[in-house]
């Protein structure tokens, strides 16, 4: 059986989150952002949603503005993009966070 579903988000950056790739930045705080390694970042690929390119510009111009972390109002999950995805993540820590964004 094949079966296409769709599911509603109601997105909004939050955290002043920033992923990065290199260890000297883990955990760093600056006025702007808190750092999180991306070893850090549990990634729930089953969750993966596949987003237009017109989606991920909107997106990623929200995201270059803010944070890296996306908040799910609806649900409460956290999400990121990866290239023409959208998808749920964690990290420890991430209910710690202040949900404001700066901007």
């Amino acid at each position: 059986m094949e079966l296409t579903a769709t599911k509603k988000l109601d997105l909004r950056p939050i955290a002043n989150v920033r992923f990065t790739f290199s260890k000297a930045w883990k955990g760093r705080q600056t006025a702007n952002h808190f750092y999180v390694h991306i070893d850090e970042v549990s990634i729930f690929h089953d969750t993966d949603v596949d987003i237009t390119k017109e989606q991920e510009k909107e997106l990623m111009n929200g995201i270059m503005k803010t944070s890296d972390l996306l908040l799910d109002s609806r649900s409460g999950k956290y999400y990121t993009t990866r290239g023409n995805k959208l998808t749920q993540i964690t990290f420890p820590n991430i209910h710690t966070l202040n949900h404001e964004v700066d901007g």
